[in-house]
Protein backbone atom coordinates (compact mmCIF):
# COMPACT_ATOMS: atom_id res chain seq x y z
CA UNK A 1 0.00 0.00 0.00
CA UNK A 2 2.80 2.34 0.80
CA UNK A 3 4.46 1.70 -2.58
CA UNK A 4 1.24 2.49 -4.46
CA UNK A 5 0.84 5.71 -2.53
CA UNK A 6 4.34 6.81 -3.49
CA UNK A 7 3.66 6.09 -7.15
CA UNK A 8 0.43 8.05 -7.06
CA UNK A 9 2.15 10.98 -5.42
CA UNK A 10 4.85 10.78 -8.05
CA UNK A 11 2.24 10.99 -10.77
CA UNK A 12 0.58 13.94 -9.11
CA UNK A 13 3.89 15.78 -9.09
CA UNK A 14 5.22 14.83 -12.50
CA UNK A 15 2.23 14.93 -14.82
CA UNK A 16 1.32 18.58 -14.30
CA UNK A 17 4.99 19.52 -14.65
CA UNK A 18 5.15 17.75 -18.00
CA UNK A 19 2.08 19.65 -19.29
CA UNK A 20 3.09 23.05 -17.91
CA UNK A 21 4.32 25.75 -20.32
CA UNK A 22 5.73 28.90 -18.86
CA UNK A 23 4.33 32.10 -20.40
CA UNK A 24 6.56 34.25 -22.57
CA UNK A 25 6.83 37.73 -21.09
CA UNK A 26 7.37 40.64 -23.46
CA UNK A 27 8.23 44.13 -22.23
CA UNK A 28 6.22 46.79 -24.04
CA UNK A 29 7.21 50.45 -23.88
CA UNK A 30 5.53 53.74 -24.72
CA UNK A 31 6.54 57.20 -23.55
CA UNK A 32 2.91 58.35 -23.81
CA UNK A 33 0.39 58.03 -20.96
CA UNK A 34 -2.35 55.43 -20.66
CA UNK A 35 -5.09 57.82 -21.83
CA UNK A 36 -3.34 58.57 -25.14
CA UNK A 37 -4.73 57.20 -28.40
CA UNK A 38 -1.49 55.29 -28.97
CA UNK A 39 -1.91 53.34 -25.74
CA UNK A 40 -5.64 53.12 -25.03
CA UNK A 41 -6.84 52.54 -28.58
CA UNK A 42 -3.88 50.86 -30.26
CA UNK A 43 -1.22 49.16 -28.13
CA UNK A 44 -3.39 48.00 -25.22
CA UNK A 45 -6.10 46.38 -27.39
CA UNK A 46 -3.47 44.83 -29.67
CA UNK A 47 -1.47 43.30 -26.81
CA UNK A 48 -4.65 41.98 -25.18
CA UNK A 49 -5.62 40.35 -28.47
CA UNK A 50 -2.22 38.67 -28.76
CA UNK A 51 -2.49 37.37 -25.20
CA UNK A 52 -5.95 35.94 -25.88
CA UNK A 53 -5.06 34.33 -29.18
CA UNK A 54 -1.95 32.77 -27.70
CA UNK A 55 -4.09 31.33 -24.87
CA UNK A 56 -1.91 33.14 -22.37
CA UNK A 57 1.37 31.82 -23.74
CA UNK A 58 2.38 35.44 -24.41
CA UNK A 59 2.06 37.99 -21.62
CA UNK A 60 2.90 41.67 -22.04
CA UNK A 61 4.44 43.69 -19.23
CA UNK A 62 3.51 47.27 -20.08
CA UNK A 63 5.68 50.29 -19.33
CA UNK A 64 3.66 53.37 -20.26
CA UNK A 65 4.38 57.01 -19.55
CA UNK A 66 8.11 56.60 -20.19
CA UNK A 67 8.72 54.06 -17.43
CA UNK A 68 11.54 52.44 -19.44
CA UNK A 69 12.76 55.64 -21.05
CA UNK A 70 11.23 59.09 -21.23
CA UNK A 71 10.62 61.01 -24.41
CA UNK A 72 10.04 59.96 -28.02
CA UNK A 73 13.72 59.94 -28.98
CA UNK A 74 14.68 56.94 -26.85
CA UNK A 75 12.04 54.39 -27.85
CA UNK A 76 13.70 53.05 -31.00
CA UNK A 77 17.03 52.41 -29.29
CA UNK A 78 15.32 50.84 -26.28
CA UNK A 79 13.92 48.21 -28.61
CA UNK A 80 16.92 47.80 -30.89
CA UNK A 81 19.15 47.20 -27.85
CA UNK A 82 16.66 44.84 -26.18
CA UNK A 83 15.75 46.97 -23.15
CA UNK A 84 12.18 46.83 -24.43
CA UNK A 85 10.80 44.01 -26.59
CA UNK A 86 8.05 46.08 -28.21
CA UNK A 87 7.85 49.88 -28.49
CA UNK A 88 5.81 52.70 -29.94
CA UNK A 89 8.08 54.95 -32.01
CA UNK A 90 7.32 58.52 -33.08
CA UNK A 91 9.05 58.51 -36.46
CA UNK A 92 8.58 62.23 -37.08
CA UNK A 93 10.75 63.08 -34.06
CA UNK A 94 13.71 60.97 -35.25
CA UNK A 95 15.23 63.50 -37.62
CA UNK A 96 17.54 61.82 -40.11
CA UNK A 97 16.83 58.18 -39.16
CA UNK A 98 13.66 57.60 -41.21
CA UNK A 99 14.20 59.94 -44.14
CA UNK A 100 12.09 57.92 -46.59
CA UNK A 101 9.12 57.95 -44.19
CA UNK A 102 9.12 61.75 -44.39
CA UNK A 103 7.21 61.39 -47.67
CA UNK A 104 4.16 60.41 -45.60
CA UNK A 105 4.25 63.82 -43.90
CA UNK A 106 4.21 65.90 -47.07
CA UNK A 107 1.66 68.69 -46.54
CA UNK A 108 -1.71 67.85 -48.04
CA UNK A 109 -0.62 64.46 -49.42
CA UNK A 110 -3.23 62.43 -47.49
CA UNK A 111 -6.66 63.34 -46.17
CA UNK A 112 -6.95 61.03 -43.15
CA UNK A 113 -4.87 59.03 -40.73
CA UNK A 114 -6.28 55.81 -42.18
CA UNK A 115 -5.27 56.77 -45.71
CA UNK A 116 -1.75 57.69 -44.60
CA UNK A 117 -1.45 54.47 -42.58
CA UNK A 118 -2.39 52.26 -45.52
CA UNK A 119 0.09 54.18 -47.66
CA UNK A 120 2.82 53.72 -45.04
CA UNK A 121 2.44 49.95 -44.88
CA UNK A 122 2.25 49.55 -48.66
CA UNK A 123 5.45 51.54 -49.13
CA UNK A 124 7.14 49.44 -46.46
CA UNK A 125 5.98 46.19 -48.07
CA UNK A 126 7.46 47.37 -51.36
CA UNK A 127 10.81 47.98 -49.65
CA UNK A 128 10.67 51.74 -50.14
CA UNK A 129 11.07 52.84 -46.52
CA UNK A 130 14.56 52.49 -45.07
CA UNK A 131 15.74 52.76 -41.47
CA UNK A 132 14.04 49.67 -40.06
CA UNK A 133 16.66 47.08 -40.95
CA UNK A 134 17.60 46.25 -37.34
CA UNK A 135 14.09 45.79 -35.92
CA UNK A 136 10.92 43.85 -36.61
CA UNK A 137 8.21 46.23 -37.85
CA UNK A 138 4.73 45.34 -36.61
CA UNK A 139 2.83 48.41 -37.81
CA UNK A 140 3.33 51.76 -39.51
CA UNK A 141 0.62 54.38 -39.18
CA UNK A 142 -0.23 58.06 -38.97
CA UNK A 143 -2.27 60.56 -37.01
CA UNK A 144 -5.08 62.59 -38.48
CA UNK A 145 -3.85 65.64 -40.44
CA UNK A 146 -2.94 68.49 -38.12
CA UNK A 147 -4.15 72.08 -37.85
CA UNK A 148 -2.37 75.33 -37.13
CA UNK A 149 -3.44 76.53 -33.67
CA UNK A 150 -2.44 79.96 -32.38
CA UNK A 151 -3.05 82.18 -29.38
CA UNK A 152 -4.12 85.07 -31.58
CA UNK A 153 -6.00 85.12 -34.90
CA UNK A 154 -4.02 84.83 -38.13
CA UNK A 155 -5.75 86.56 -41.05
CA UNK A 156 -2.90 86.81 -43.53
CA UNK A 157 0.53 85.33 -44.06
CA UNK A 158 2.34 88.29 -42.51
CA UNK A 159 0.63 87.55 -39.17
CA UNK A 160 2.85 84.47 -38.79
CA UNK A 161 6.02 86.54 -38.76
CA UNK A 162 7.57 86.68 -35.32
CA UNK A 163 5.49 83.78 -33.99
CA UNK A 164 7.09 80.69 -32.46
CA UNK A 165 5.17 77.61 -33.54
CA UNK A 166 5.64 74.07 -32.24
CA UNK A 167 6.41 71.55 -34.96
CA UNK A 168 6.87 67.81 -34.59
CA UNK A 169 9.83 66.98 -36.77
CA UNK A 170 11.67 68.17 -39.83
CA UNK A 171 8.81 68.38 -42.35
CA UNK A 172 6.46 70.34 -40.12
CA UNK A 173 9.36 72.57 -39.17
CA UNK A 174 9.98 73.38 -42.82
CA UNK A 175 6.33 74.29 -43.28
CA UNK A 176 6.35 76.60 -40.26
CA UNK A 177 9.54 78.22 -41.53
CA UNK A 178 8.02 78.69 -44.99
CA UNK A 179 5.14 80.59 -43.38
CA UNK A 180 7.62 83.04 -41.89
CA UNK A 181 7.31 81.80 -38.30
CA UNK A 182 10.01 80.22 -36.15
CA UNK A 183 9.64 76.45 -35.71
CA UNK A 184 10.21 74.93 -32.26
CA UNK A 185 10.53 71.14 -32.49
CA UNK A 186 8.93 69.80 -29.31
CA UNK A 187 7.09 66.68 -28.20
CA UNK A 188 3.45 67.19 -27.22
CA UNK A 189 3.91 67.27 -23.44
CA UNK A 190 6.75 69.78 -23.67
CA UNK A 191 4.69 71.87 -26.08
CA UNK A 192 1.88 72.14 -23.52
CA UNK A 193 4.30 73.48 -20.93
CA UNK A 194 5.79 75.89 -23.49
CA UNK A 195 2.31 77.22 -24.29
CA UNK A 196 1.62 77.65 -20.59
CA UNK A 197 4.86 79.56 -20.08
CA UNK A 198 4.33 81.64 -23.22
CA UNK A 199 7.59 80.57 -24.85
CA UNK A 200 5.68 79.52 -27.99
CA UNK A 201 2.67 81.20 -29.59
CA UNK A 202 1.01 78.23 -31.22
CA UNK A 203 1.46 74.73 -32.52
CA UNK A 204 0.74 72.25 -35.24
CA UNK A 205 -1.42 69.56 -33.69
CA UNK A 206 -4.29 67.20 -34.40
CA UNK A 207 -7.60 67.46 -32.57
CA UNK A 208 -6.92 64.31 -30.57
CA UNK A 209 -3.56 65.59 -29.32
CA UNK A 210 -5.04 68.99 -28.53
CA UNK A 211 -7.47 67.26 -26.16
CA UNK A 212 -5.26 64.61 -24.60
CA UNK A 213 -2.42 67.02 -23.82
CA UNK A 214 -4.80 69.79 -22.62
CA UNK A 215 -3.48 72.27 -25.17
CA UNK A 216 -6.89 73.79 -25.89
CA UNK A 217 -6.47 75.72 -22.62
CA UNK A 218 -3.74 77.81 -24.21
CA UNK A 219 -4.79 78.37 -27.85
CA UNK A 220 -7.92 80.10 -29.10
CA UNK A 221 -7.74 80.04 -32.90
CA UNK A 222 -6.95 77.64 -35.70
CA UNK A 223 -6.46 77.63 -39.45
CA UNK A 224 -7.28 74.70 -41.74
CA UNK A 225 -3.80 74.67 -43.24
CA UNK A 226 -2.53 71.62 -45.20
CA UNK A 227 0.17 70.69 -42.70
CA UNK A 228 0.06 66.88 -43.09
CA UNK A 229 0.15 63.96 -40.66
CA UNK A 230 2.57 62.62 -38.07
CA UNK A 231 3.98 59.12 -38.45
CA UNK A 232 4.49 56.29 -35.96
CA UNK A 233 5.54 52.67 -35.77
CA UNK A 234 5.20 49.71 -33.47
CA UNK A 235 8.46 47.78 -33.57
CA UNK A 236 9.88 44.66 -31.91
CA UNK A 237 13.38 43.60 -31.08
CA UNK A 238 14.35 41.35 -33.98
CA UNK A 239 16.28 38.78 -31.92
CA UNK A 240 13.45 38.53 -29.40
CA UNK A 241 10.94 37.87 -32.15
CA UNK A 242 13.12 35.20 -33.75
CA UNK A 243 13.51 33.48 -30.37
CA UNK A 244 9.76 32.84 -30.10
CA UNK A 245 8.22 29.47 -30.99
CA UNK A 246 6.95 29.41 -34.58
CA UNK A 247 3.29 29.34 -33.55
CA UNK A 248 3.78 32.47 -31.42
CA UNK A 249 5.52 34.27 -34.28
CA UNK A 250 2.59 33.39 -36.52
CA UNK A 251 0.09 34.83 -34.03
CA UNK A 252 2.00 38.10 -33.88
CA UNK A 253 2.38 38.30 -37.66
CA UNK A 254 -1.27 37.49 -38.29
CA UNK A 255 -2.34 40.31 -35.98
CA UNK A 256 0.09 42.97 -37.21
CA UNK A 257 0.97 44.50 -40.56
CA UNK A 258 -1.59 46.25 -42.74
CA UNK A 259 -4.60 45.40 -40.56
CA UNK A 260 -3.03 46.81 -37.39
CA UNK A 261 -1.69 49.85 -39.26
CA UNK A 262 -5.10 50.61 -40.70
CA UNK A 263 -6.89 50.24 -37.35
CA UNK A 264 -4.35 52.58 -35.76
CA UNK A 265 -4.99 55.26 -38.37
CA UNK A 266 -8.73 54.80 -37.92
CA UNK A 267 -8.34 55.28 -34.17
CA UNK A 268 -6.71 58.67 -34.66
CA UNK A 269 -9.39 59.69 -37.17
CA UNK A 270 -12.17 58.65 -34.79
CA UNK A 271 -10.76 60.61 -31.88
CA UNK A 272 -10.16 63.58 -34.16
CA UNK A 273 -13.81 63.64 -35.25
CA UNK A 274 -15.02 63.43 -31.64
CA UNK A 275 -12.84 66.23 -30.29
CA UNK A 276 -13.19 68.50 -33.30
CA UNK A 277 -16.95 68.43 -32.79
CA UNK A 278 -16.66 69.09 -29.06
CA UNK A 279 -14.20 71.97 -29.39
CA UNK A 280 -16.17 73.68 -32.12
CA UNK A 281 -19.46 73.21 -30.30
CA UNK A 282 -18.28 74.73 -27.03
CA UNK A 283 -16.21 77.44 -28.71
CA UNK A 284 -12.94 76.35 -27.10
CA UNK A 285 -11.13 77.21 -30.32
CA UNK A 286 -12.37 79.40 -33.15
CA UNK A 287 -11.71 78.89 -36.85
CA UNK A 288 -10.01 81.88 -38.43
CA UNK A 289 -11.83 82.72 -41.68
CA UNK A 290 -9.55 82.33 -44.67
CA UNK A 291 -9.95 84.56 -47.69
CA UNK A 292 -8.80 83.42 -51.13
CA UNK A 293 -5.43 85.14 -50.72
CA UNK A 294 -4.53 83.34 -47.47
CA UNK A 295 -5.79 80.01 -48.79
CA UNK A 296 -3.68 80.39 -51.91
CA UNK A 297 -0.64 81.41 -49.86
CA UNK A 298 -0.93 78.35 -47.60
CA UNK A 299 -1.19 76.09 -50.64
CA UNK A 300 1.83 77.76 -52.21
CA UNK A 301 3.88 77.07 -49.07
CA UNK A 302 2.71 73.45 -49.21
CA UNK A 303 4.11 73.07 -52.72
CA UNK A 304 7.29 74.86 -51.67
CA UNK A 305 7.91 72.36 -48.85
CA UNK A 306 7.27 69.37 -51.12
CA UNK A 307 9.50 70.68 -53.91
CA UNK A 308 12.22 71.55 -51.42
CA UNK A 309 12.06 68.04 -49.90
CA UNK A 310 12.39 66.37 -53.29
CA UNK A 311 15.04 68.77 -54.64
CA UNK A 312 17.15 67.00 -57.23
CA UNK A 313 16.99 63.66 -55.39
CA UNK A 314 15.69 61.13 -57.93
CA UNK A 315 14.93 58.56 -55.21
CA UNK A 316 12.70 61.00 -53.37
CA UNK A 317 10.99 61.95 -56.64
CA UNK A 318 10.21 58.28 -57.33
CA UNK A 319 9.02 57.78 -53.75
CA UNK A 320 6.64 60.72 -53.99
CA UNK A 321 5.35 59.55 -57.39
CA UNK A 322 4.73 56.05 -56.03
CA UNK A 323 2.95 57.49 -53.00
CA UNK A 324 0.66 59.57 -55.16
CA UNK A 325 -0.09 56.52 -57.31
CA UNK A 326 -1.06 54.43 -54.29
CA UNK A 327 -3.27 57.20 -52.93
CA UNK A 328 -4.97 57.66 -56.29
CA UNK A 329 -5.75 53.93 -56.41
CA UNK A 330 -7.26 54.09 -52.90
CA UNK A 331 -9.60 56.98 -53.63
Amino acid sequence: MRLVLVCIIGLIVVVPAAGFQESIRLRMSNYLPLQSVAVSKIMAPWSESIENKSAGRIKFVSYYGGALGRGPHRQYLLTEKGVSDVSFVFLSMHSGRFRDAEVLEMPGLTNTGEEASILAWKLFEEGLLSGFEHVKVLALFASEPGRLFTQRPVRNLSDYKGLKIRAAGQVQGEYVYALGATPEVLDAATATEALRRGTINGLIQGWSGLAIFHQSDFVDYFVEAPVGVLTFAIIMNKERFESLPDEMKTIIDDNSGLALSRRAGQAYDAYSDIYEGRFKENGAVIATPMDAELRAALQAKRHFVINDWVGDDSRRARLLDRSESIIKAMR
